[in-house]
């Protein structure tokens, strides 16, 4: 099973650097990568380029990458280092075409004690993580769209569930539980929530099997009919609470319940304009209504992870409308 970090790093460390041109013998005083931030769409590639900076009227030196570029990430397959030295970086994965997901994150390089770094962003394309039934492919991808359109397998179950060290109001044991990376960023948030501004948030509900939201959709269709359900429940199998990323959320405020006016509480103010620093988006916006499905939710927070979220929170976007940049 292939690992999933709660933040896709790349890390490339330069360790004996050769340059270019005949200035072996001086130092650098920076280095630097022209792009701050690289997108990548479905089958884009690019090669990445490193300049020495050597301080003066001295011209920028591109840098020739050596053997001793080492890097860490959850698929190895997207940088790779080419004969001529030039890091090579691509949304698929040689010899099967397969599209990335999931791996978007920041590029570090270093060379002695000088260090650059840039944004890697990989836009997913839809079509390609859902099969002909209109289940996903790669249930277990860190930003796997799931909605009304795209389901989980029935008998899915995500990796690595643990119990999540924070506040919960719910004795049911299942819904306090998320994914491992999940789970650790739900912690941080919320102590830093509490240690910023002295509020106290409460977790209600996270992981959920497909018994269990078969349960809770069918208990909102005999309670308050089918369009209510469907505004407020998702159908099983179509529920982010079963990919063990979504966790809802809210306080004492609100009486620890889930309801509208939990976003215009201080609380709820902060998660809105903070969450996406620990890997979080507010999965159903306000005014979204007709591109997720579902009626505004200011308490149900998606993990995916820290990178990916700033990027769709700093564009005001919804995860079906980022995916849709891929097309």
């Amino acid at each position: 099973m292939k690992r999933l970090y709660s933040t896709f790093v790349l890390l490339a460390v330069l360790l004996i650097v050769p340059f270019v041109t005949g200035c072996a013998e001086k130092e650098p005083v920076a280095i630097f990568i022209p792009q701050t931030e690289i997108i990548l769409n479905p089958g884009d590639e690019v090669f990445l380029e490193v300049f020495a900076d050597y301080g003066g009227d001295s011209e920028l030196e591109p840098v020739l990458i050596s053997e001793g570029l080492l890097f860490f990430s959850s698929r190895e397959e997207l940088l790779t280092v080419e004969p001529d030295g030039r890091v090579h970086i691509r949304s698929q994965v040689l010899n099967s075409g397969k599209v990335l997901t999931g791996e978007s994150g920041e590029l570090h390089v270093k060379y002695g004690n000088l260090k650059t770094s840039c944004r890697v962003l990989l836009i997913p394309n839809p079509e390609d993580s859902i099969d002909p039934m209109g289940f996903l492919i790669d249930p277990e991808s860190i930003d796997a769209l799931v909605n009304k359109t795209r389901s989980l397998p029935e008998d899915y179950e995500p990796p690595l569930l643990t119990r999540v060290s924070v506040p919960t109001c719910l004795t049911f044991q299942e819904v306090n539980h998320l994914r491992r990376p999940a789970a650790a960023a739900l912690s941080r948030m919320f102590t830093e929530a509490e240690d910023e501004e002295g509020y106290k948030l409460i977790a209600r509900s996270g992981y959920r099997s497909h018994k269990t939201q078969a349960g809770l959709y069918q208990m909102n269709v005999e309670n308050h009919g089918q369009e209510y359900a469907d505004k407020y429940s998702a159908r099983p199998g179509t529920s982010e609470h079963q990919t063990g990323l979504a966790m809802d959320i809210t306080s004492k405020t609100v009486n620890n319940q889930l309801v509208d006016n939990f976003g215009e509480t201080p609380e709820g103010v902060w998660v809105h304009e903070n969450c996406h620093r620990f890997g979080f988006i507010l999965r159903y916006l306000p005014g979204k209504e007709d591109v997720t499905g579902y009626n505004y939710e200011p308490w149900h927070l998606r993990y995916v992870g820290e990178v990916l979220a700033t990027e769709i929170y700093s564009r005001g976007l919804t995860l079906e409308e980022f995916y849709d940049l891929g097309r």
